[in-house]
């Protein structure tokens, strides 16, 4: 028997860590990871679909943000979904400029493997700091980023 609230702390302790591999072997292969952030402010915004597509986005998230601070407080249970804040405070790699928010995370956790993850931002903040830093929309060149 699985415990929902002990998969997504794992899943949130290998991601603070920055250990892909180790998070993404939480998630299901037909897992649905949607960032409820329109994909014109940000490029892993959207929804994901399965392991594969999850991990590109995962992956994009680190190319572009130097993480400082990736701290999860669960927030609650119900059966088997688990909800999170998490605070965050980090550098944009291709501008240099520091972020700091607090986002939501809903996930569903079905078999001992997350099945579904929501991600919900404050757009509003995040499109003034992107406007701030004068990338709105996010387009960096790939040359611009260089992963830590």
């Amino acid at each position: 028997m699985f415990n929902a609230l002990r998969v997504v702390a794992e899943f949130n302790w290998h991601w603070e860590r920055g250990d892909l591999d180790r998070a993404m072997s939480l998630v299901a292969d037909s897992c649905v990871f949607t960032v409820h952030v329109s994909e014109d402010l940000v490029e892993h915004a959207g929804q994901w679909v399965g392991a594969a597509q999850i991990r590109a986005a995962l992956a994009t998230a680190r190319l572009h943000y130097d993480y400082n601070v990736y701290r999860p407080v669960i927030m609650g249970t119900a059966g088997n979904t688990v909800r999170v804040r998490v605070e965050f405070s980090g550098t944009h790699r291709p501008t240099g400029e520091p972020i700091s928010m607090t986002f939501r995370q809903v996930m569903v956790v079905e078999n001992g493997q997350i099945l579904r993850c929501d991600e919900y931002h404050d757009r509003a903040k995040l499109e003034a700091y992107l406007r701030l830093i004068q990338t709105y929309p996010i387009s960096p060149s790939p040359s611009s980023i260089t992963p830590k």
